[in-house]
C-alpha cells in the first residue's frame, strides 16, 4: 500500500497551462476517491456544505460558510472513472460560469491517481490566484477523506468512510429494519421506514436511544436522535449514512451532524462508532451476527439443511424437544414460555417478526435469571451448501451478569442439543416439567 508520505502531487505552472490542472498519486483505490464525489454528503465532508443530487442529469449547490449559494453545477455524463461538473451559476465567482469542472481517477498499484482539470480557469481570470490556492486546499482535504475516511472541512460532525463487499442494497437493508440494526448495533424496535421512529436499547434495556427515521434521497438513510438518556448531548443531532456502488462493492459515508470534539462524550462516541460501523460492515459482508461485545456469541454448523434448522425454532412441540418444555406460540408475532426446575423458571419470550432465515424471541420475564428480562436471543440461519450455519447471539448476556457463566454453560449445551436434535431428531432437552 502507498503511504501517505509516498504520495504525489503536481500541478501545472500557471504561465504554461491554459486551465488550472492538478495531478496526486494517493494511498486510496480509485473507487473510494470516485465515492468521495458521488454524493452530496461526501463532497461536503472535503469541500463545502453540498445539496442536491450527485446522479448524472442531476444538479450540486454549493454553499460558503456564510451560506451564501457558492455555485450550482450540473452533473454531466461521462465514461467509468470520470467525474464532469459543469458550472451553471457562481454568484462568488461569476467568471467560472461556462466552465467545466472534470475528475479523472485510475488505478495505480495499490492506490490511485487523480487528475483534476478546471477547464476555462486560466491565469486571465481576475480570480485565478485565490482559484489556485482555494483547488489546491480542497483537492487535498479530497485526498485525505478518500484515505483515512475522515472529512476535514465540516467541523461539527464525527465522519467516517468504509469500503463493503456487499451490494448498496445490502447496505441499506441493514440500516431499514429494527432487526438487522439489531444484528450488528443494539437490540432495536420500532420502524425504520421514512416516518417512522427506532427505539435502540443498551445496558439491558436501562438506556433507551429515541431517534427518527427522516425522508431522505435515494441512497440515503438518516435518523435524527429525539432522545438519549445516556448520552444527552446526541439530543437534536442527525445521524446519516450515504451508500453508493463502487466497484463490485460499496462505499458507504457516514456523518454523526452534531457529534462534535467539544462534547464531553466525544472520545467515548468516536470509539463506539468506529466499533459498530465496523460491526455494520461485518454483518453485510458476511451476512451474520457480529460480537457486538456486549453478547454471548457461537456459531454452530449443522448438516442439515436451513429449513430443518428454522422448523426446530418455530414450533413449540421442537423447542420442547431440545430446549425445555414449551407452551404457547413460537410462530413470528407469538409468545411461549420454556419452563426448568419444576416449574420455578419460566421464560416468556415474544416472538418478533423478521427476515426468513431470521429467528428473534424478546426475553419478557425469567424469574431465576432476571438480568433476562428485556435482553434478546437472535438465531440466523444460512446454506453453507453442504448444510447449514447457526449463528446466535443472546444480545445482553455480558460476563457482568452474575448469571452468566451458568447461562454460557447453559447456552453451550442446548445450542448442541439443538445441533443434534436437527441432525439425528434426538435432542438432550431439560425434561423436568411443571
Amino acid at each position: 500500500m502507498t503511504s501517505l508520505t509516498d504520495r504525489t502531487e503536481t500541478a501545472e505552472d500557471p504561465g504554461t497551462s491554459p486551465d488550472f490542472e492538478w495531478t496526486k498519486t494517493l494511498a486510496a483505490p480509485a473507487e473510494a476517491v470516485l465515492a468521495a464525489l458521488c454524493t452530496p454528503e461526501a463532497i461536503s465532508s472535503w469541500w463545502c456544505a453540498t445539496s442536491g443530487s450527485a446522479d448524472v442529469g442531476g444538479s450540486l449547490e454549493m454553499a460558503s460558510r456564510s451560506g451564501s449559494k457558492m455555485l450550482d453545477v450540473r452533473v454531466e455524463p461521462a465514461e467509468a472513472g470520470r467525474v464532469v461538473w459543469s458550472v451553471k451559476e457562481a454568484p462568488l465567482t461569476p467568471e467560472w460560469v461556462g466552465t467545466t469542472l472534470v475528475f479523472e481517477v485510475e488505478e495505480a498499484g495499490d492506490g490511485a491517481t487523480l487528475r483534476f482539470h478546471h477547464v476555462g480557469l486560466t491565469p486571465q481570470c481576475e480570480c485565478f490566484d485565490m482559484c489556485h490556492e482555494g483547488w489546491t486546499n480542497a483537492l487535498g482535504r479530497l485526498v485525505t477523506f478518500a484515505e483515512t475516511g475522515r472529512g476535514t472541512e465540516d467541523g461539527n460532525s464525527f465522519q467516517a468512510t468504509k469500503r463493503i463487499n456487499a451490494s448498496p442494497e445490502a447496505v441499506l437493508a441493514a440500516l431499514r429494519s429494527p432487526e438487522a440494526i439489531t444484528s450488528w448495533w443494539a437490540p432495536t424496535t420500532g420502524s425504520g421506514d421514512a416516518g417512522g421512529t427506532l427505539e435502540v436499547s443498551f445496558f439491558s434495556g436501562k438506556e433507551r436511544l429515541v431517534m427518527q427515521v427522516e425522508r431522505a434521497v435515494a441512497g440515503r438513510v438518516a435518523w435524527s436522535v429525539q432522545q438519549a438518556p445516556g448520552t444527552p448531548d446526541w439530543v437534536g443531532t442527525t445521524i446519516f449514512f450515504d451508500v453508493a456502488e463502487a466497484g463490485d462493492g460499496a462505499m458507504l459515508h457516514f456523518r454523526h451532524q452534531g457529534l462534535t470534539p467539544e462534547l464531553e462524550c466525544y472520545d467515548m462516541c468516536d470509539a463506539g462508532w468506529t466499533y459498530y460501523l465496523g460491526s455494520l460492515v461485518s454483518y453485510v459482508e458476511l451476512s451474520q451476527i457480529a460480537d457486538t461485545g456486549d453478547s454471548f456469541v457461537s456459531t454452530k454448523t449443522v448438516a442439515a439443511s436451513p429449513d430443518a434448522v428454522l422448523a426446530a425454532l418455530r414450533a413449540t412441540e421442537s423447542v420442547t424437544d431440545w430446549w425445555g418444555p414449551a407452551t404457547g406460540s413460537a410462530e413470528a408475532g407469538g409468545t411461549f414460555e420454556v419452563s426448568f426446575l419444576n416449574g420455578r423458571q419460566v421464560i416468556r419470550l415474544d416472538v418478533e417478526p423478521t427476515s426468513h432465515r431470521r429467528v428473534v424471541w424478546s426475553v419478557d420475564s425469567a424469574p431465576l435469571t432476571p438480568d433476562w428480562a428485556g435482553t434478546t436471543i437472535v438465531f440466523e440461519v444460512e446454506d453453507n451448501g453442504d448444510g447449514a450455519t447457526i449463528r446466535f447471539r443472546h444480545q445482553g448476556l455480558i460476563p457482568e451478569l452474575e448469571c452468566y457463566e451458568m447461562c454460557h454453560e447453559g447456552w453451550t449445551h442446548y445450542l448442541g442439543s439443538l445441533v443434534s436434535y436437527v441432525e439425528t431428531a434426538q435432542g438432550q432437552p431439560s425434561r423436568e416439567r411443571s
